[in-house]
């Protein structure tokens, strides 16, 4: 548009052919573009199932034994995995990493990393920040009851077969802000959630549904 206002401007042009290029202009904005389609969640999904889903594209992506994602309205996900196609769009919508509670300073914390965390010390980092307990640790086999709190809600938490360790060191997939005290063992400082995300669309078929090893009861 500015080199078209410059040609009317200079003469160049009529007032008619600005304005015909200015309604092409405009529909081109308002018109949706094609995205493309990286695979198809064959369900809806709740925030939990979301979060243990998008722990299982961390896990794709990062070496660690568990991956920790909270239901929390940052470093996490609050939202709804809707079925149908999975665009770029679909991928940002369940992903609260970049939520307005982060702040501009706090860029570290949306570093992906791999931190090391007792069993004990994971379940307690739930309890004590994410809204109403709820949290996935994807890569385990998990039993969550929806009726209760304070940590009993874990029912199970199985890894390799096994229960969870509450003494047992583990390598636990996060974001820097989601495991604030945690030592850190290795840094992803370039991976963005929509790269590791398609990642794991690619190497599971591009078909999401609700993960069986996550059994919600109530």
């Amino acid at each position: 548009m500015h080199d078209s206002t410059a040609d009317l401007v200079n003469g160049n042009i009529t007032i008619e052919e600005w304005l015909k290029g200015a309604d092409a202009a405009r529909d081109k904005a308002l018109t949706p573009t094609e995205q493309e389609i990286y695979g198809t969640a064959e369900e809806t999904l709740t925030p939990l199932q979301t979060a243990y889903v998008n722990g299982l594209a961390y896990l794709n992506s990062m070496d660690a034994d568990i991956a920790y994602v909270p239901v929390a309205p940052s470093y996490g996900t609050q939202s709804y995995f809707y079925s149908g196609s999975i665009t770029d769009d679909t991928i940002g919508l369940i992903t609260t990493e970049t939520s307005y509670y982060i702040t501009a300073n706090e860029k570290e914390d949306l570093k992906y990393v791999v931190v090391e965390m007792t069993g004990q010390e994971l379940l307690d980092q739930v309890i004590s920040w994410c809204d109403h307990g709820m949290a996935a640790f994807a890569g385990a086999e998990m039993t969550y009851s929806l009726s209760k709190a304070d940590g009993s809600q874990y029912i199970s938490v199985k890894i390799d077969g096994e229960e969870m360790d509450m003494d047992q060191t583990y390598r636990v997939a996060s974001l820097r802000g989601a495991v604030p005290q945690a030592k850190v063992i290795k840094e992803y400082p370039d991976l963005t959630f929509r790269d590791l995300f398609r990642s794991y669309l690619k190497a599971c078929g591009g078909t999401v549904t609700a993960p069986p090893q996550l059994v919600i009861v109530d």
